[in-house]
């Protein structure tokens, strides 16, 4: 415990981490105030302007709002009733310039872009923490008070991952606390499905940034070098997913890092894939859905493999 301790302390104390971090908040910041200026409400003259708007598209949808209540299963199908005919009636936030605030909009956007950005955070803090390390020679200096590699590699890997995942909480908390007060100031409910989506996107988020936090420690641990894992990743977002969107396999995509990334994230996604309809003639669904386990087991897999060859390299290499 005193060692982990040690190591939170050099975490949280290094410039370039905090630099880091306070990056991370900004950007947090900013997604809030632009989530409260896209959804302001509406100032006297737009709401004036939306309510008229909405009373000359009432009447000309009144007479087909009637037909559809006199045969409902001609517009919706066999099981349809009169209340599916509401649909037909025009609202007021059709017309307003802007549309309201809510949070469940916002799990699908900004909210899945901040863990993202916490997710890239992980990575940084990760190669960063470590690459200082081998840049100056200090960790001969620290095998020298721990001689045990496998313990100083571990106490290492668990200080970056409970040093992102509790910054990453704050951030997500406040987040979702500032939303949720802006929320009610507006008088807008959120309803408790919502507030579920919140709670089970922002669980995948913490995981996603505990394993990029690993994983960015455990590249560099290997590599020796901060620019190195940065530079190894950068060459596989150039390369590597160029590859797997160009390459005439089908299916090629489902292997690649983003897509996984994505499906994690949105807890599965859609994805484009051309070889799909590469010898079809005709019409051709060119798409298919990558599912949450699959990018959790994909990108999992590579985690392991990057902490074995790290957590071996770092036993046998000479320390100096």
């Amino acid at each position: 415990m005193r060692q982990l301790l040690v190591e939170l302390t050099r975490l949280v104390t290094r410039r370039s981490i905090v630099v880091i971090l306070l990056a991370a908040v900004v950007l947090a910041v900013l997604l809030v105030g632009s989530a409260a200026y896209a959804t302001r409400p509406p100032n006297g003259t737009e709401q004036a302007a939306a309510e008229q708007m909405l009373a000359r598209q009432s009447q000309l949808d009144d007479a087909e709002y009637q037909r559809c209540l006199k045969d409902p299963q001609q517009y919706y199908g066999d099981l349809a009733g009169p209340s599916d005919c509401e649909d037909l009636r025009p609202s007021l936030a059709w017309f307003l310039p802007r549309p309201a605030l809510s949070l469940d909009d916002e799990v699908r956007n900004r909210g899945r872009l901040l863990v993202v950005l916490l997710a890239g955070v992980g990575i940084l803090v990760g190669a960063t923490f470590v690459g200082a390390d081998w840049a100056s020679g200090s960790l001969s200096n620290q095998l020298l008070f721990e001689p045990r590699r496998t313990r100083l590699w571990l106490v290492k890997a668990a200080a970056v991952v409970l040093g992102v995942v509790v910054f990453s909480t704050v951030v997500l908390a406040a987040f979702w606390g500032s939303l949720a007060a802006l929320s009610a100031t507006r008088d807008l409910p959120v309803a408790s499905d919502t507030w579920a989506l919140v709670l089970a996107t922002a669980g995948r988020g913490l995981a996603l940034v505990a394993a990029t936090g690993l994983g960015g420690f455990a590249l560099t641990v290997a590599l020796r070098s901060t620019v190195g894992t940065l530079g190894l990743l950068f060459g596989y977002a150039v390369v590597g997913e160029g590859l797997a969107a160009s390459l005439p396999v089908t299916k090629m995509t489902q292997w690649s890092v983003s897509n996984n990334l994505l499906a994690f994230v949105h807890r599965g996604v859609e994805v484009y894939d051309r070889s799909l309809c590469a010898d079809t003639v005709g019409r051709c669904a060119s798409r298919y859905v990558l599912p949450l386990w699959h990018g959790a087991a994909y990108l999992g897999a590579l985690l392991v493999v990057a902490v074995v060859v790290s957590l071996v390299t770092f036993r046998r290499r000479d320390i100096s």
